[in-house]
């Protein structure tokens, strides 16, 4: 993503003096992991902020863009791809509302964070991803905010925490 300025920093042989740390030493992981939960789930309302908008985008192109005489939202192939698309943003979404709830409530509801962010960031690379196969080619050019949605829409699987870990965190919730 353009916005995202993401580079690794370390300090060598650095000293911070006893008054300028914040919590314990050798506690910082901790002690930033609400902050990393929040990201996750701003980043999951985000992705389905991006998939809402790439469906809507395909929806109004798929009713204008014309083929064998017709609306190529009434050809099977696209409809079914508009219909998986609409499925999935939606049930998506209600992963978030339910985790955004919950933290509303004050609860840390780590599970539902790691679920919405999982399935968020799969959904909206799959919305986006039919999104430029509905568009064609024209969908792959510059000239459309499409390519950038595909581009900037992986970032949310790696970004705050991998697929893979979010596998892992709810893996372990699940005690399996």
């Amino acid at each position: 993503m353009h916005s995202s300025d993401t580079g690794e920093i370390s300090f060598t042989d650095m000293f911070v003096p006893d008054d300028a740390l914040l919590g314990k030493e050798g506690e910082g992981f901790y002690n930033i992991s609400w902050e990393l939960q929040g990201e996750r789930l701003i980043g999951a309302a985000g992705s389905i902020a991006g998939a809402r908008r790439a469906f809507e985008g395909a929806l109004a192109y798929a009713k204008e863009r014309k083929s064998f005489g017709k609306p190529i939202g009434q050809h099977q192939a696209i409809r079914h791809l508009l219909a998986d698309m609409a499925t999935e943003v939606e049930a998506a979404q209600q992963l978030v509302y339910t985790a955004a709830w919950k933290v509303n409530k004050g609860q840390y509801p780590v599970r539902e964070i790691s679920m919405a962010k999982l399935i968020t960031g799969e959904v909206a690379w799959r919305t986006i991803d039919r999104t430029m196969q509905i568009f064609g080619g024209h969908g792959y050019s510059m000239d459309l905010p499409i390519q950038r949605g595909w581009r900037d829409s992986r970032l949310i699987r790696i970004g705050g925490g991998t697929d893979e870990v979010m596998r892992d965190v709810i893996g372990k919730m699940e005690g399996f």
